[in-house]
């Protein structure tokens, strides 16, 4: 579907038969809950709607969107208006007063994110009533590392290997000036940050929002290090943020739910349910467990 040059897909939720429904499963209530998922770079529709069934399935509309490949590295400035029209579609749907919780992918969702959040706090009054309850993060943030982005761009196309390689390794030379002067800039003018992808990470540590976040990441990831992703767990949580955490180490790089489908899928639901106000009857296990995988990671790092 397509507004105004916004390329998205909506997914309402089927209607199940009484004798079906699992108030595990399905959520019940006058306004279904909204999960707006923002997919990771070269994601296509094909993709990310399996991860929208997750919600659908447990009675939420779903809206998907990834932003075009050339944006968050070339077009940066076109983020804050693709974030407006993303929330705009909200009040074309007559969905404001829903609950919305967000699923978004690598640091190409993390950028359509960053900039959603610069919207929502920005006191503009169109979207002051909206709804937020929570947030997921598959994969992302990553730390500013010039060669893991440009191979993630490489990766995300499709030309002759020699043309691959000649375009990462132009890519890599580009974000590798930019960086250093986007750094120096700063440094004169801080506000530049504000505009700026170089500092998504930092701009994500120390957002204003407050409402619970939930990490999906692993130890196996080449492109956002476990690393990178850990500290960012821990900075949010100094800020007095509710956040939990599910950490593999047999997973690439957004590639989890691919591996370990039920479980992603049942700790995504549990998310939903603790951000809309459910009682859970049991705790949901995955502080715990990531303490020990991490411990067990970096006891293998050590050796």
């Amino acid at each position: 579907m397509e507004d105004d040059d916004l390329e998205y897909d909506i997914t309402f939720p089927t209607p199940l038969p009484a004798d079906a429904l699992n108030d595990e499963d399905v959520l019940s209530g006058e306004k279904e809950p909204v999960a707006i998922l923002l997919g990771w770079l070269g994601c296509t529709e094909k993709y990310l709607s399996k991860y929208g069934q997750i919600y659908n399935e447990r009675g939420c509309i779903t809206i998907r969107y990834t932003s075009p490949r050339d944006t968050a590295y070339f077009k940066a400035d076109k983020l804050k208006d693709i974030a407006c029209k993303l929330l705009d579609l909200l009040e074309d749907y007559s969905i404001t007063e829903n609950p919305i919780i967000f699923h978004i992918f690598s640091n190409n969702g993390s950028y359509v994110y960053s900039n959603v959040v610069d919207v929502l706090t920005s006191g503009d009054k169109r979207y002051q009533n909206l709804n937020v309850c929570g947030v997921v993060i598959d994969s992302a943030p990553g730390k500013p590392r010039f060669k893991n982005a440009a191979i993630a761009y490489g990766t995300s196309i499709n030309v002759n290997p020699v043309l691959k390689y000649i375009m990462v390794l132009g890519l890599w030379f580009y974000l590798a000036v930019t960086g250093v002067l986007s750094n120096l800039a700063a440094k004169v003018y801080p506000k530049i940050k504000e505009n700026n992808n170089h500092f998504l990470y930092d701009k994500m540590a120390s957002d204003p929002t407050r409402w619970p976040m939930l990490f999906l990441y692993s130890t196996s990831d080449k492109v956002i290090l476990a690393e990178d992703i850990e500290d960012m767990i821990s900075r949010r949580r100094k800020l007095g943020v509710s956040v939990t955490s599910m950490v593999w180490n047999d997973t690439d790089h957004v590639s989890h739910l691919r591996k370990h489908a039920e479980e992603y899928s049942e700790i995504c639901g549990e998310f939903l349910l603790s951000c809309l106000g459910y009682e859970q009857e049991s705790e949901q296990h995955s502080e715990e467990e990531t303490a020990e995988t991490n411990e067990e990671y970096l006891l293998t790092k050590k050796q």
